[in-house]
């Protein structure tokens, strides 16, 4: 499933119609307006016979992030940005990833030191009979 902003590719291609495009993607002009209000992907199916009719590159110029990247409040994403050293005013998906990684890194940093904190108490236990 892809997320393709439909409403900006329908106005750069000559204003086309919901219904337009809702009978080249086989679906109805009420699924189109769904899918714009609501902000939902498209299935793959349907971006290939966008991409067949328009070429990838076109297409591809209206491919976004999901709305939960779209989502973060700005002083959150502000706050992530910062902490990681990004530049960008969007987030984006590898972003996203980026923290993921970060996140799970310092996890295993996190379980190691306690470990290490556990195994130096054991020792000063012992130490002290």
């Amino acid at each position: 499933m892809i997320y393709v902003k439909l409403r900006e590719f329908r106005a750069m291609h000559g204003k086309m119609k919901q219904s337009e495009l809702g009978e080249l993607l086989g679906l109805t002009q009420s699924d189109i307006s769904r899918i714009e209000m609501d902000y939902k992907p498209l299935m793959d199916e349907q971006y290939k016979i966008l991409v067949e009719k328009f070429g990838e590159n076109d297409v591809k110029r209206y491919v976004s992030d999901p709305p939960f990247v779209n989502a973060l409040r700005k002083g959150e994403w502000q706050r992530m940005k910062k902490d990681i050293g990004l530049q960008e005013e969007q987030p984006s998906v590898s972003h996203l990833i980026t923290l993921v990684n970060i996140i799970s890194e310092l996890k295993n940093t996190n379980a190691q030191l306690e470990k290490e904190i556990e195994s130096l108490r054991t020792e000063i236990k012992r130490l002290k009979e």
